[in-house]
C-alpha cells in the first residue's frame, strides 16, 4: 500500500502500491512520476524566486518527502494542487493500492 499524506506544503509518500511486481507496477509509476514532476517544478520555482527557500525534494524508493515555503502563493499553489490532484485520482482509481490524505 502506498500512503500519501499532505499537510500544507509538506508531502510524504511511503510504501509500495503492490499492484504488480517491482519494476512493472503502473500504480507506483504513476505516483512516482507525479512526485518527480512536482519536485522538478518546485526546483524551477525556487530558481525563479517563487519560494522563500530551497525546497525539500528527497526521493528514495518507497519513501518520498517534498516540502516548500511559497513566496508567491498563487503560482506555487497551482503547481502543488495539480500534482496532488493527479495523486488523488490515482488513489480513487486504485483504492486497494493507494491511500491519500490531505490536511490544509
Amino acid at each position: 500500500m502506498t500512503n500519501i499524506q499532505c499537510k500544507g506544503y509538506t508531502l510524504r509518500i511511503t510504501g509500495h502500491a503492490g499492484y504488480a511486481p517491482a519494476g512493472q507496477d503502473i500504480v507506483c509509476a504513476a505516483v512516482t512520476i507525479l512526485s518527480y514532476a512536482l519536485g522538478g517544478m518546485l526546483l524551477r520555482a525556487e530558481s525563479e524566486g517563487l519560494l522563500r527557500a530551497e525546497p525539500v525534494v528527497d526521493m528514495q524508493p518507497g519513501d518520498i518527502t517534498i516540502a516548500c515555503a511559497p513566496k508567491h502563493e498563487r503560482v506555487v499553489r497551482a503547481m502543488w494542487d495539480t500534482a496532488l490532484l493527479g495523486m488523488q485520482m490515482v488513489a480513487r482509481e486504485y483504492p486497494q493500492n493507494v491511500r491519500f490524505a490531505r490536511e490544509q
